[in-house]
């Protein structure tokens, strides 16, 4: 395992942790994750954040809405398995449009990436303080979604710093957080 990062934020954090986040130059992508927003408080948000990664040349991806993410600018969007499929984003968008994907099985996985998809995003790890109800991949299920697709794959669900040494063997490219105050 690596040690990259998949941060995301759902804007209420501070910029300073964000930029000692940045900083590091471990972080590949920064996803934006605003449920039940406006689109004018999203754009508000989305122009912030992307004007502060900027200054980092780090990616900003938009969470679940590829029309959204592609109006605000942002490089790229993050699927989960009832939004858009990979293929249909790609073929509108083009292939430098990033698109993540959320895979639980390997079988979702393998279909992601065989559509398009740039990374996955696998989990939930542990329990997760964002999505609490989240269910559970064990870690061997990850190492065979690892083994068997050619993109990267990020840990995320209740990841941490303390805890990310557990991931080490299972051929994850990084490991994806929320980030908050």
């Amino acid at each position: 395992m690596t040690n990259r990062r998949y941060l995301l934020i759902d804007g209420s954090c501070r910029d300073s942790i964000l930029h000692e986040e940045l900083g590091s130059g471990l972080v590949d992508f920064v996803q934006l994750r605003l449920k039940n927003k406006s689109r004018i408080r999203l754009g508000v948000i989305a122009e912030m954040v992307a004007e502060l990664l900027a200054e980092y040349d780090v990616p900003f991806i938009l969470n679940d809405e590829p029309d959204w993410a592609h109006e605000l600018g942002a490089a790229g969007v993050h699927l989960g398995q009832l939004d858009a499929s990979p293929h249909s984003v790609r073929a509108k968008y083009g292939k430098d449009f990033v698109i993540g994907v959320t895979a639980k099985t390997v079988e979702q996985a393998l279909r992601a990436q065989e559509d398009g998809a740039n990374y996955l995003g696998c989990g939930a790890i542990f329990q997760s303080m964002t999505k609490p109800d989240a269910v559970r991949m064990d870690i061997e299920l990850l190492t065979q979604i690892c083994a068997a697709v050619q993109i990267p794959v990020y840990a995320i669900g209740g990841v941490t710093h303390e805890n990310a040494h557990l991931l080490r063997d299972t051929g994850v490219h990084g490991i994806a957080y929320m980030i908050k105050d």
